[in-house]
């Protein structure tokens, strides 16, 4: 798609050229005449607002429409290195400078740096059992949480569910695990994440049609777990992807083609997630692309991450007791 990107602009750069259009003009091979584009367009294939391929000066890229150029990006977003709109992935974030920080939480709600998350502000709420629903820069506060939302009771939100509870105490009872994540991920069918790296691709009737657990330690609940929780997360679904962190090694299992696609062993040290989103790829030499905007993050002995789209922040394992942040924007572990 990106590669498609580029032809497009190089190919109507030439049309501009061959006509003598001007940067800001498209050439009209119909009425062979040059035509106007939006203003916000440096370079557009259409002469509406939303045909921007490249934008004018004082103007960005939208993050909701990649061929729309806007002055401002709105509350929750961010300018990033590429001078597009980009998203605070922080829920209930109102200002951020990066994808992964959040500078002002919206009304309700404060940042706590511990959890690098916006929870609720003492007496935000009517009574201290409330929750808060978070639609855009806005909030509401609920006693129980409305359908289709479940109770965080860490950071006291009403947060979006893929599926209703009791298909996850279904899953529960079918994995004898306890079911963090369902992601619908092909018409009928929905990947499952659960505690200690376990996975499971079900039906749309919610019968399981096959379980990979991605590690083999004996002692996984000494060494990642707490009270039967998890203290940080080491497993993660991008797409139809699997991967775990657990002990020292990187996993990856595609269920699609319900195959390993990527194994590291012998990671330094263990690491956990932070913060994960859509845009993984597997290159032609099985070396693992991870996308944000922000920086390079290189694993010398292990793999290489690429940040080019806000999405994976991976940070060193630490006990519950303690949170680590890097806070740099150019590292290396």
């Amino acid at each position: 798609m990106q590669m498609f990107y580029y032809y497009l602009v190089l190919a109507i750069t030439i049309n501009m050229i061959v006509a003598q259009c001007q940067r800001n003009e498209i050439y009209d091979s119909v009425r062979q005449q040059c035509l106007q584009c939006d203003s916000s367009c440096s370079i557009c294939y259409n002469t509406n607002q939303n045909s921007c391929l490249t934008c004018s000066d004082g103007f960005i890229k939208s993050y909701i429409s990649n061929s729309n150029c806007v002055q401002n990006c709105q509350n929750g977003e961010f300018v990033n290195n590429y001078q597009q709109c980009d998203k605070c992935f922080i829920q209930g974030c109102l200002e951020c400078d990066y994808s992964y920080s959040c500078n002002k939480c919206i009304e309700s709600l404060e940042y706590d740096f511990y959890t690098n998350s916006c929870i609720l502000k003492q007496n935000a709420c009517q009574s201290q059992v409330e929750f808060v629903l978070i639609l855009n820069d806005q909030s509401q506060c609920y006693q129980s949480c409305p359908s289709s939302y479940y109770q965080n009771y860490n950071l006291k939100q009403c947060q979006k569910t893929v599926q209703c509870e009791q298909a996850y105490n279904n899953l529960n009872s079918k994995l004898d695990q306890k079911v963090k994540q369902v992601e619908l991920i092909q018409q009928n069918q929905y990947l499952i994440r659960a505690n200690k790296c376990t996975f499971s691709l079900a039906d749309q009737d919610w019968k399981i049609i096959i379980t990979q657990i991605l590690q083999n330690i004996d002692n996984y609940e000494d060494q990642y777990m707490n009270n039967s929780q998890e203290i940080q997360e080491v497993s993660f679904i991008i797409g139809t992807l699997a991967g775990c962190l657990a002990g020292r090694k990187l996993v990856l299992f595609d269920f699609t083609i319900q195959q390993l696609v990527f194994e590291q062993y012998g990671l330094s040290e263990d690491y956990n997630i932070f913060y994960i989103d859509k845009s993984i790829n597997l290159n032609e030499d099985r070396s693992l692309l991870f996308q944000d905007n922000d920086f390079d993050l290189l694993l010398p002995e292990t793999f290489e991450i690429i940040f080019q789209k806000s999405n994976f922040i991976i940070v060193k394992f630490s006990n519950f007791t303690q949170t680590q942040l890097f806070t740099e924007f150019n590292y290396s572990v």
